[in-house]
């Protein structure tokens, strides 16, 4: 778009010597490079070697910089550019790309061009994405802002190639069919993203004959090339930069849902091994979308980042554990960081206010509190792992939140006083590793939230192999919860077929009644799970066993309307009753 103003401007102004443009093209792999100051002397020089002669102010300046070998600050270069600029009635400065600079280069320049424009009769002309320390700087300042439809990246980058098409080979420069040919497939393999559209456009440029040349397309984007080659500059930037960019990617790759802004904030400032989270290391939205070369865009309607495509979602995901080796470690270290801050040693939050409160003052801990132990499987070694359940007070600050499940009126859920629920975590992860150190110190059978031991966990959440470690460490495979409920209750309810089997192998009860006076076959019948009743029924759930109220499993079955599960019922042998016992 940029490129179709200025060739605008040198048609329109051609002939015109009341006006003048100037203009600047901003470029992420030159993001270090693109200061201010440095954009701003780009525009003075350009006008300076049009205009003739400089103003006395301007050569002075000029004179003591040469002397000194230095450059005019940005102040210097302003006040000179205002100077030459005020001797045209018409004046257009003209600047693409500007997201590609450093966030807080791009702002300062903007604001320095918009105070330049007060007292001027300049126009000032500028693409970018929707950056708010950008976009924000224009609105301050009253400007117009069009936000340009999806296909403008495609027609931007139409023109941009056509634009350059002096650099292409001979046969598509003089080929009207050829240009277009090469135009569509840069757009289509570019897939919107103009640093893509570049690298391809440089391919090609020393083809010798046209299928060498659209073989190079084709190769260049079948390998993906592109966007290896854009890795390679996020790579390449300074330090701070690589690593915010590297750091948002990882989190972006592996979250296990696309995080709110705030909340990939908060997880790209934490230290590992800190004891308190520091509000100057969240970084700018505008500085995570910029390091990450247009990779990673901010969605406003789900105030969330994104990546800026799925073709690009999908090649982070699908290389992310070769992007990211260590990103298991990593992501399980920043999460038990920022579970172990002091701001938690307190232990649970006594109210359901104060747990809100303390969710939306560390929008990570949601995540963190229910994601930790998954990532922590992944890694075969980390001694915070320990260290986080030995803090007895965070663990079950944190358990509160993961066993509430965002259901925070449910106050009967507040941990018990006292106890630990270190091994109810490591039950509910399958963190088996752990499970057996912290044996050494607690019960197998200690009782936590709603009376669950650390085996009811593990069947509640069908971690087969923990369930078969606590059984040989000893748990009482007969322990009921509040509600009456054994293991073996708690598993049919939640559909965990393979653990029910493997309790039933160990002697666990199939015939009895829980608190409620149901039973198992009578919950997997309310679930309308076919496949546990048949599980049930094949490992010896009796048929004539009615609930507490005299409801027959057949009976119930056809109440239900549940014909299948009534039908195979029927099948299964005699019924003494198809009702309630008089």
């Amino acid at each position: 778009m940029a490129s179709r103003v200025l060739d605008d401007l040198s048609t329109t102004l051609l002939s015109d010597k009341s006006a003048v443009f100037c203009y600047t093209f901003c470029n992420f792999y030159r993001a270090n490079e693109e200061r201010a100051e440095n954009m701003m002397c780009n525009l003075l020089k350009q006008l300076c070697q049009i205009q003739s002669p400089l103003p006395q102010s301007v050569e002075d300046l000029f004179a003591r910089h040469r002397s000194q070998r230095t450059q005019p600050s940005l102040d210097e270069a302003a006040s000179a550019l205002r100077s030459l600029i005020s001797a045209y009635p018409k004046a257009f400065i003209v600047v693409g790309g500007l997201d590609e600079c450093e966030p807080s280069s791009a702002s300062q320049f903007v604001s320095t061009i918009l105070d330049l424009l007060v007292d001027t009769r300049a126009n000032f002309f500028a693409i970018s994405r929707s950056l708010p320390s950008i976009i924000g700087k224009f609105r301050e300042h009253n400007s117009i802002i069009i936000d340009m439809p999806s296909n403008s990246a495609a027609d931007d980058i139409g023109q941009y190639i056509k634009s350059n098409a002096e650099r292409l080979p001979d046969f598509v420069n003089h080929s009207h069919d050829m240009l277009e040919q090469v135009t569509n497939t840069i757009i289509k393999y570019s897939d919107g993203l103009f640093r893509t559209a570049r690298f391809l456009l440089d391919s090609i440029v020393d083809s010798k004959t046209p299928e060498s040349m659209m073989d190079t397309l084709e190769e260049k984007s079948r390998r993906n090339d592109t966007l290896d080659a854009m890795m390679t500059r996020i790579r390449g930037q300074s330090a701070d930069r690589r690593d915010l960019a590297m750091n948002t990617l990882l989190w972006m790759a592996f979250a296990f849902y696309p995080l709110e802004i705030r909340q990939l904030q908060h997880a790209l400032a934490v230290e590992a091994g800190e004891s308190s989270f520091d509000e100057a290391n969240i970084p700018d939205t505008d500085d995570v979308a910029s390091v990450c070369a247009g990779l990673v865009v901010i969605d406003t309607e789900r105030d969330a980042f994104r990546f800026c495509n799925k073709s690009v979602e999908s090649w982070i995901i699908e290389r992310r554990n070769k992007l990211f080796p260590d990103a298991q470690l990593h992501l399980t270290r920043v999460c038990l960081t920022y579970l172990s801050f002091t701001a938690f040693e307190s232990g649970i939050a006594l109210s359901v206010d104060d747990l809100k409160s303390r969710v939306q003052l560390y929008p990570l801990y949601d995540y963190a509190a229910r994601y930790w132990g998954f990532y922590a499987l992944e890694v075969p070694e980390c001694p915070d792992i320990l260290l986080f359940l030995g803090k007895q007070a965070n663990v079950a600050a944190a358990a509160q939140v993961l066993f509430l499940h965002g259901d925070w009126d449910q106050t009967k859920y507040a941990a018990l006083p006292g106890v630990s629920v270190a091994i109810h975590l490591a039950a509910h992860f399958s963190l088996e590793e752990a499970m057996k150190v912290l044996l050494n110190v607690f019960d197998v059978d200690l009782k936590a939230y709603d009376d669950w031991t650390p085996l009811m966990v593990a069947a509640i959440w069908g971690k087969i192999s923990m369930v078969e470690l606590l059984l040989a460490e000893g748990a009482d495979i007969e322990a009921r919860d509040s509600g009456g409920r054994t293991a073996l209750s708690l598993a049919v309810f939640r559909r965990r077929k393979g653990v029910v089997d493997l309790l039933i192998s160990h002697g666990a009860k199939v015939n009895f009644h829980d608190g409620n006076g149901s039973t198992p076959l009578l919950t997997a019948i309310d679930r309308e799970d076919k496949a546990m009743v048949q599980l049930l029924l094949a490992r010896g759930a009796d048929i004539e066993l009615k609930s507490k109220n005299g409801e027959a499993p057949a009976a119930y079955a056809a109440k239900k309307g549940y014909e299948d599960i009534a039908s195979l019922l029927l099948a299964a042998g005699p019924i003494s009753s198809m009702g309630k016992n008089p």
